[in-house]
């Protein structure tokens, strides 16, 4: 999630255990050099990451971009790859869906919660990823253009 230009990436469990004991939410925060685009991924990679092998589990997203490009064939995107590889591992008992954004669903609005709450949150900023770079000199081309 985004705010004031800031960005988090955060998980919400309901139920909150596996098998193995208690699970740990996720909050990142991410600094000013991303997208909202990258928290979601960053965020649904952790859930996986941290996923007990031979767990069954649902987990949601209100991405639907991030949800085409991990069920579209091989990604180049090497973090579109990293989850599709980790959700290849885990097998058919993760489901992964789309579930709507700002529609007062508890797991949703408490994931987008935490991600503000790790925007918030001191970060340093790592380097500028390539789709980041991409952006801002789209942005900065269409303001020079309509200036003229």
């Amino acid at each position: 999630s985004g705010l004031d230009g800031r960005f988090g990436a955060a998980s919400f469990v309901l139920n909150g255990h596996v098998a193995g004991g208690e699970y740990d939410p996720i909050q990142i925060p991410m600094g000013t050099r991303t997208t909202v685009y990258r928290a979601e991924a960053t965020a649904l990679h952790q859930v996986l990451v941290t996923l007990p092998t031979e767990q069954p589990a649902y987990v949601w997203s209100d991405s639907k971009a991030l949800l085409l490009a991990i069920n579209a064939g091989l990604a180049r995107d090497p973090m579109i790859r990293a989850i599709q590889d980790r959700w290849r591992e885990l097998g058919d008992i993760v489901k992964i869906g789309w579930i709507p954004g700002h529609w007062d669903i508890v797991g949703n609005e408490g994931a987008d919660e935490r991600a503000k709450e790790a925007a918030r949150m001191e970060c340093e900023d790592g380097r500028d990823e390539a789709a980041t770079l991409r952006l801002a000199a789209t942005r900065r081309m269409r303001t020079e253009w309509e200036r003229r």
